[in-house]
């Protein structure tokens, strides 16, 4: 016999339960497939980050909902000689990346400004993901003012002023790993690179 879930005074059936979790009603619920969603933030004007080569910047996506990922993309503000390369991972359940969702094969060249984008189709359930990109060379994107994030990762033991906002790790540039490796470095500061996914039912 299938277990009973409870909600809102109504007894539900377990067969229901995708159902239930889908009817979310956080902000993060709704999407236009118009527009682009990036992390969790509260609003405050982007700024630009300065990637440097050789280094994997994480940065999280929080979905409330099963969803399509059609597209991702970033901006370039300063055009540089050299490519990027994006992925997304599932977090691991530790508040830290594992395994790889997504590690298109395309390089995006840098060599012009702009938005630049690769083709996704992948759908993944409600959840916190983990945005990837690193490039080749330094070069200058649309980013995050520290102040404008929420953060995710909370304050260290010492309770410090600065809070946890993404993760970066030193890595040769190449096609990023399908499981993330450990010993990545907390971000409390730039560059908080802003990453965007463009998402359907």
């Amino acid at each position: 016999m299938k277990p009973l879930i409870l909600e809102e005074g109504t007894v539900k059936l377990a067969s229901d339960l995708d159902r239930i979790e889908n009817a979310s009603d956080g902000l993060n619920s709704y999407f236009s497939v118009s527009r682009n969603y990036t992390s969790p933030h509260n609003g405050t004007a982007l700024t630009t980050a300065v990637l440097t080569a050789n280094v994997v910047h994480l940065m999280p996506f929080i979905l409330e909902r099963r969803k399509l990922i059609t597209n991702m993309a970033f901006n370039v503000t300063t055009a540089a000689v050299g490519n990027a390369r994006l992925g997304i991972y599932r977090d691991s359940g530790n508040l830290y990346p594992g395994l790889s969702l997504v590690r298109p094969a395309t390089e995006i060249n840098l060599n012009s400004t702009g938005t630049k984008s690769v083709g996704i189709g992948f759908g993944c359930p409600q959840g916190l993901y983990w945005l990837a990109i690193t490039t080749s060379v330094n070069v200058t994107i649309r980013g995050f003012a520290v102040t404008g994030l929420n953060p995710i990762l909370g304050y260290d033991n010492t309770l410090s002023t600065a809070c946890g906002l993404g993760y970066q790790i030193n890595r040769t540039y190449s096609a990023l790993p399908t499981t993330f490796p450990a010993g990545a470095t907390i971000k409390t500061a730039a560059p908080l690179p802003a990453l965007f996914l463009t998402l359907e039912d």
